[in-house]
């Protein structure tokens, strides 16, 4: 039998979202995950940080 193993729904905070370690090591980290399989499709990436950004401006920015 060779089912392949489920993620569980997850949620991933990121303090500081605009920030350079942010944009240069986390989110490429999270994007090669999902690409590799290893985060499920319930999988979601909540961005905190001062100051008023749109969600469309911070994707932009990543």
């Amino acid at each position: 039998m060779n089912e392949q193993a489920t993620t569980p729904p997850c949620i991933i905070v990121v303090f500081g979202a605009r920030g350079d370690l942010t944009k240069r090591l986390v989110m490429p980290a999270l994007y090669n995950l999902r690409r590799s399989g290893a985060l499920g499709e319930q999988f979601a990436i909540v961005g905190m940080d001062h100051g008023d950004i749109s969600e469309r401006s911070w994707r932009t920015m990543m």
